[in-house]
C-alpha cells in the first residue's frame, strides 16, 4: 500500500470493528403498539346515595372467573361475571350498615374461610370489614353482609392497601390514610393488623400525623423498598416515608414532589435503573402526569421531575404498567371534569412509553365517557390483555373497558436531509421534508438523537461549521419516524476529504440496512473530523485508538 494511502488504515479499521460490534448484538425494536378498549358500562343507575366510590374485581362465588366488587355511597354491590364478561348480574345492597362510604377498600379473606370480604369504613366513621356470608363457591345472592369493626376514626378513609410490612411473607398489614376534611385538612396515615380474632379490634400504629398543607397533596398510597435497605417503605402523595427497622417504630418522611394537587402516587422503575421512582398524578384540582427520578441517595440526594403530560385535567386516575410487552412501562390516567359527573365528557388516556420514559405517545382509548374516578387495571376476561374498571364518583355507574388491543399504529415517514450532507465552504443552507401530512419535525445538529425537546423545525437553518444533521418526525396518533442523519464538513483548505467522504457513505449505506433490521433503535454511524484520541461508543462499549475517524451513534 503506498504512503499517499496510509492514512485511510484508521478508517478501514474502525469500519472493520464497528461491523463486527453492531452485527453481533442485537438491535432494539420498538412495539409500535396501538391501544384498543371497548367500553361497558356495567351500572348506570348505582344504589345508596348514587355515588360509589371505589371499584374492585376477586372470584366472589368461587368459579373461576371475576366479578366486579363496588361500594361506598353508603352501598355495597357484586356484579357477576357470567363468565364471558359481556353479562353483569347485580346482587345488592349488601351493605347492612348503610353508611359504607370511602374512597378505598380492598378485597381480602379477613376470617380465612376461603371467600373474599371487604374491608373498608363508614363515611367519616368506624373503619371495618364486611364479612361475606356467602360459601366458598356458593350462589351469589341479596344476602347483607355483616359489618365487623376493627378501628375508631371520625376522620375520611381515602386510600387503604394491603401489604407485609413486617416481611413476614403474610400480606396483612393494611395502611390507610385517613382525612379529616377536604380541602388543606389533616391527614393521619395508619397502619392496621388484625388478631387470631379479626371481628375483634385491630393492632393500629400511626406512620403519620400531617397536614396535606397549601399544595392539597392528600392522597395515594404504593409501598416498595425506595431506599433499598431491605424495608418497606411507603409512597404517599408527594413523597415516601422511610420504613423503621420495626413497622411498629418512627418512620420518617422524605418530600420529594412539590406539584399542587396531588391525588395518585405509585413507586416504579421507570428509567430501568434498578431503583424505585415515584409517578404522581394531580388530580385534586390540579393538571398532570409527572414522574421523579430516583437519585443514588434517595433520602438525601435531588429527585429529577420528568413531566408525562402536563395538560390533562384533574387526573384521578393512575395506573403504570407494561401494556404493549415491550419492557418498559405505559401510564394509563384519565381526565374529570368536576362541573360535569353526570355527562358524557370524560376521557381516559394511555400514555405509551416510546423508551426511557422521555418521550410519549399520547391515545385517548375512550372518548366522550362517563367519568373514571379511580380505575384498577386488572385481566377481567382472562386473555392475557390488563382491561379497565373504574367508578364514577360523583356520577352513579360502573365501567368496564376491555382491552382489545390487536394492532399497530402507523409510523411517521422519515424526514429527508437536503443537501444529504457533504463538504462546504463557508456556509451551506439545509432544508427538511417529510410526506406524512401534519407532521411535525425534530432535528439537532450535535448528533444527538431528536425527541420533542429538540429544535421544532420551521425554515431552512445554516450551518457555518462541521456538524451531523438527524432529524425525527412526530405525529399524535402515529409512531415517530427513524432518524434520518446527514454529515457535513466544512472544508478548512488543508484536509484529505476524498478518503473521509467515501467512508462516510459506506457507513451510511451499512447504517441504512443496519435499520432495515433492527427498527429506528439500532445504531447509525459515521465518519467524523474528532480526534484520534477520542473516546468512541459502539452498541455502549468504549474504545480509543487509530480508529479515532469512527464514530458512533444510537438512534
Amino acid at each position: 500500500m503506498g504512503r499517499r494511502w496510509t492514512h485511510l488504515v484508521p478508517y478501514l479499521i474502525g469500519f472493520v470493528a464497528l461491523i463486527v460490534l453492531l452485527c453481533c448484538t442485537p438491535g432494539s425494536v420498538s412495539s409500535d403498539s396501538i391501544f384498543s378498549f371497548d367500553r361497558y358500562y356495567v351500572d348506570t343507575n348505582y344504589g345508596g346515595n348514587g355515588r360509589p366510590g371505589w371499584v374492585r374485581s376477586g372470584d366472589m362465588d368461587g368459579d373461576g372467573d371475576l366479578d366486579l366488587v363496588a361500594g361506598g355511597g353508603y352501598a355495597l354491590f357484586i356484579y357477576e361475571n357470567d363468565g364471558n364478561s359481556g353479562g353483569w348480574t347485580r346482587y345488592g345492597n349488601l351493605d347492612s350498615t348503610g353508611q359504607m362510604g370511602a374512597n378505598g377498600a380492598t378485597l381480602h379473606d379477613v376470617d380465612g374461610d376461603g371467600d373474599l370480604d371487604v374491608v373498608c369504613a363508614k363515611y367519616y366513621n368506624e373503619l371495618g370489614w364486611w364479612e361475606n356470608p356467602i360459601p366458598a363457591g356458593g350462589q351469589l345472592s341479596n344476602t347483607q353482609w355483616s359489618f365487623h369493626k376493627l378501628g375508631d376514626t371520625t376522620w375520611y378513609l381515602h386510600d387503604i392497601i394491603r401489604g407485609d410490612l413486617d416481611q413476614d411473607g403474610v400480606a396483612e398489614e393494611f395502611v390507610a390514610n385517613l382525612n379529616e376534611g377536604y380541602w388543606d385538612s389533616p391527614a393521619e396515615i395508619v397502619w392496621l393488623r388484625p388478631g387470631p380474632d379479626p371481628t375483634q379490634l385491630w393492632e393500629r400504629h400511626t406512620i403519620d400525623p400531617r397536614n396535606s398543607g397549601s399544595n392539597h397533596n392528600h392522597a395515594g398510597l404504593d409501598t416498595g423498598d425506595v431506599d433499598r435497605d431491605g424495608h418497606v417503605d411507603l409512597a404517599y402523595a408527594g413523597g415516601w416515608y422511610e420504613a423503621p427497622d420495626d413497622p411498629s417504630g418512627s418512620w420518617t418522611w422524605h418530600p420529594v414532589a412539590d406539584i399542587y394537587g396531588i391525588s395518585n402516587s405509585l413507586l416504579r422503575d421507570m428509567d430501568d435503573d434498578q431503583d424505585l421512582d415515584l409517578v404522581v398524578s394531580a388530580g385534586h384540582h390540579g393538571s398532570g402526569v409527572y414522574w421523579f427520578a430516583a437519585p443514588a441517595d434517595p433520602k438525601g440526594g435531588t429527585w429529577t421531575q420528568n413531566t408525562v403530560d402536563g395538560d390533562i385535567v384533574h387526573p384521578e386516575c393512575l395506573a403504570v404498567l407494561d401494556l404493549d410487552d415491550d419492557d418498559d412501562l405505559e401510564v394509563v390516567t384519565c381526565d374529570l371534569d368536576f362541573d360535569r359527573w353526570d355527562q358524557q365528557v370524560h376521557n381516559v388516556y394511555v400514555l405509551e412509553n416510546l423508551g426511557g420514559s422521555s418521550s410519549w405517545n399520547k391515545q385517548n382509548v375512550a372518548p366522550n365517557s362517563f367519568a373514571s374516578h379511580l380505575l384498577q387495571m386488572v385481566d377481567v376476561n382472562q386473555d392475557g390483555q390488563m382491561d379497565i374498571i373504574s367508578e364514577g364518583c360523583g356520577y352513579s355507574v360502573v365501567s368496564y373497558y376491555e382491552n382489545t388491543t390487536t394492532g399497530t399504529l402507523p409510523t411517521v415517514a422519515t424526514p429527508e436531509i437536503h443537501p444529504n450532507g457533504g463538504v462546504f465552504t463557508p456556509t451551506i443552507s439545509v432544508s427538511l421534508t417529510i410526506t406524512t401530512p401534519d407532521a411535525f419535525i425534530y432535528y439537532t445538529t450535535d448528533g444527538a438523537v431528536p425527541d420533542t425537546s429538540s429544535t421544532m423545525y420551521t425554515e431552512p437553518f445554516t450551518l457555518t461549521s462541521s456538524a451531523m444533521v438527524r432529524a425525527r418526525g412526530y405525529r399524535d396518533g402515529y409512531d415517530p419516524s427513524a432518524v434520518a442523519s446527514a454529515h457535513f464538513v466544512k472544508a478548512t483548505g488543508h484536509t484529505h476529504y476524498l478518503p473521509m467522504i467515501l467512508a462516510r457513505r459506506i457507513l451510511q449505506i451499512v447504517s441504512e440496512v443496519l435499520s432495515s433490521l433492527f427498527g429506528d433503535q439500532a445504531w447509525v454511524f459515521g465518519v467524523s473530523i474528532c480526534p484520534p484520541s477520542a473516546s468512541k461508543m459502539v452498541h455502549g462499549d468504549k474504545f480509543s485508538g487509530s480508529v479515532g475517524a469512527v464514530c458512533a451513534f444510537h438512534a
